[in-house]
């Protein structure tokens, strides 16, 4: 499969989850998922990388800088400049980056939203995202 199917494998899978209820670490479709859970069973769906287990209560970001988030992706990816389809941003909320969506189409994103209750199609730039710092994280196992 090229780079291109690649990804439109992960916004393919990505839009299956819309509408699944969030979730703390849940992840069943159409059952609960949370923000990192949704990217880690996108990802595993789409390209077959390993389930990685995360350990992290919902509300660690207000208490502990540990880049929990940043760790996982850290696996699995590197940080780069520009959003692609398929790729993965995250947002600081409190002290870490500790909200992560998939693009689609940069500022579109896809991503389980505790505020929406559920995993929905957003704005990355709008919203209770829009003054956040942001990060994409791009997946090093992409084959040209």
């Amino acid at each position: 499969m090229s780079e291109a199917e690649q990804r439109e494998s992960i916004v393919a899978c990505a839009r299956t989850w819309l509408r699944t209820p969030w979730h703390h670490a849940a992840r069943v479709r159409g059952a609960g998922v949370d923000c990192v859970q949704f990217v880690n069973c996108v990802y595993h769906e789409a390209l077959g990388t390993p389930l990685v287990d995360v350990d992290y209560t919902p509300d660690q970001y207000l208490h502990h800088g540990q880049e929990v988030l940043l760790e996982y992706l850290s696996r699995l990816s590197r940080p780069v400049h520009a959003a692609l389809p398929g790729d993965v941003v995250v947002y600081r909320f409190g002290r870490a980056m500790s909200h992560a969506g998939i693009v689609v189409r940069w500022p579109e994103i896809i991503h389980a939203s505790r505020p929406d209750a559920a995993v929905v199609l957003a704005d990355g730039e709008g919203g209770y995202l829009a003054d956040r710092e942001r990060g994409v994280y791009r997946w090093t196992g992409f084959r040209e």
